[in-house]
């Protein structure tokens, strides 16, 4: 019989790969064609690229989430303690005549991306609480795993839901999202340039906000406005149908 620790770790692994199928089976083009009328433009090719952008980046697997979950750690601290952040760009004067009038909303923007990884992060603390408190096991079948999701109040899925579309919506803004990388890439030259004052976690945890937002730039940087916006819907549209599935409306 495993201890309990090493149960507990074996669901709490389980229920991320569980979360990626189930991401996995409702960004297949097969699935999007046959619940929204998409246009030709949200082709095949595009959806492959939106489904791995949710896969690599937001929802990677539980080995790589272990590795994120160090080095958010310590960018998450950028964002309490704003002092950090102001201790590498210099006062706001400086930031502005650097970065231009558009510096507060690209700050924002990589905020929003950092809000969106610890929403997964609760989440997926939530789903195992509630496999817990169902007293299930792996493996889990689909079915079970809903249970789980149903288990959490859906305003609080609601509201994580939320911070997914305001990361896409931020990714989308690819000229502000240009600043807001360019932004992350000089705190992270002036963190690597002072060892003595910032660790090689506070490097690797901005390292790892610009390779999400990088990602995301190459995602959205050679679409026409009109196609951000169907995915920015379908997203949106797609997320609803799969709460309404699961909570019965």
């Amino acid at each position: 019989m495993q201890p309990v620790a090493e149960s507990e770790a074996a669901l709490a692994h389980h229920m991320i790969d569980k979360y990626r199928e189930s991401i996995a089976l409702r960004y297949s083009y097969e699935h999007l064609s046959q619940q929204f009328a998409l246009s030709s433009q949200l082709n095949e090719e595009v959806v492959e690229a939106l489904r791995a952008y949710f896969l690599d980046c937001l929802y990677p697997t539980a080995d790589e989430r272990k590795k994120l979950d160090e080095a958010f750690d310590s960018l998450r601290s950028f964002v309490r303690y704003p002092a950090k952040t102001w201790g590498l760009l210099g006062n706001m004067a400086a930031a502005l005549f650097r970065f231009g009038i558009q510096f507060p909303q690209a700050v924002k923007a990589g905020v929003v991306s950092l809000e969106s990884y610890l929403d997964a992060k609760r989440l997926e603390n939530d789903l195992l609480k509630a496999a817990l408190r169902k007293q299930m096991s792996v493996p889990l079948t689909d079915a079970q795993f809903e249970q789980c999701i149903a288990g959490i109040p859906r305003k609080e899925i609601d509201a994580f839901t939320h911070h997914i579309i305001s990361l896409f919506k931020s990714m989308a803004n690819t000229s502000l999202l240009k600043k807001t990388i360019a932004i992350m890439e000089e705190m992270l030259s002036k963190v690597e340039k002072n060892k003595h004052l910032y660790s090689a976690r506070d490097a690797q945890g901005i390292r790892e906000g610009i390779h999400i937002l990088r990602q995301g730039y190459e995602l959205f940087k050679d679409y026409p406005e009109s196609l951000k916006t169907e995915i920015i819907t379908t997203i949106r549209g797609n997320e609803k149908w799969y709460l309404d599935k699961i909570y019965g409306k």
